[in-house]
């Protein structure tokens, strides 16, 4: 069992304990190993981007340390 010591707003100290839940794994929109990834991708729409969760093998374009892009958006990314 897993305990905590959570600060209370008064000063005093709380000891909460018990079991976490287990985090959420995201998969990969292809193949659904775990991500590693999110699409960059531009959808137009006040900046908003694609965010589709890709593994490294179904990254199909990493043009800057940070901009990848699924299969989708990554001819688009090549001519613009």
């Amino acid at each position: 069992m897993h305990c905590q010591w959570i600060k209370r707003p008064d000063g005093g100290v709380a000891i909460v304990c018990g079991t976490l839940p287990r985090p959420r794994v995201v998969r990969c929109a292809y193949c659904h190993k775990p991500h590693a990834r999110l699409c960059d991708g531009d959808l137009g729409a006040r900046g908003q981007t694609c965010d589709r969760p890709l593994c490294l093998f179904h990254v199909a374009a990493h043009v800057e340390p940070d901009t990848d892009y699924c299969l989708q958006h990554a001819p688009a990314a090549a001519h613009g």
